[in-house]
C-alpha cells in the first residue's frame, strides 16, 4: 500500500496534476503503457501463470484510474467558472476534491494489497 499509494498514486499522478493541471493523466497513460509491455504474457503458455495476478492488476489499475480521474478534475475545475468566482478558489476546490478522492484510491489500493498478499501466500503454499 505504501508504494502503490504514496509513490504510484500521490507522487506520480496527484502531485503532477496539482502542479501542472493534466500532467498526471499523461504520466498515468505512460504507466499503463509500461504495464502493458512489462506484464503482458510473452507466450501463450505464460498466460495461465499470470491469470491469478490479473485480479491484482485490475484492482491496482482501478486505483490509478481513480487517481487519474481526480487529477483530471483540476483542469476541469479551473476552466469552469461555475465552480467558483476566481481561478484560485476553483483551484482550491479541485485540490480539496483531489484529497478527498485519494481516500477512495487508498481504499482500492489497500484491497489490492490484501488480495496480492493472499495470492503470494497461496502461491507459496502451492510449491
Amino acid at each position: 500500500v505504501a508504494i502503490n499509494f504514496f509513490i504510484g498514486s500521490l507522487l506520480s499522478i496527484t502531485v503532477p496534476s496539482i502542479i501542472a493541471p493534466g500532467a498526471g493523466a499523461l504520466l498515468a497513460g505512460l504507466r499503463a503503457l509500461a504495464w502493458g509491455m512489462l506484464l503482458a504474457p510473452a507466450h501463450v503458455s505464460l498466460s495461465g501463470v499470470m491469470l491469478p495476478h490479473s485480479f491484482t492488476l485490475l484492482l491496482e489499475g482501478e486505483g490509478y484510474i481513480l487517481a487519474t480521474f481526480f487529477g483530471l478534475l483540476v483542469p476541469i475545475y479551473l476552466a469552469r467558472p461555475c465552480e467558483g468566482p476566481t481561478a484560485g478558489r476553483r483551484y482550491g476546490r479541485a485540490v480539496l476534491l483531489n484529497l478527498k478522492g485519494n481516500l477512495l484510491v487508498l481504499i482500492v489500493l489497500a484491497i489490492a494489497a490484501i488480495y496480492e498478499a493472499t495470492e503470494v501466500i497461496a502461491l507459496g503454499g502451492a510449491k
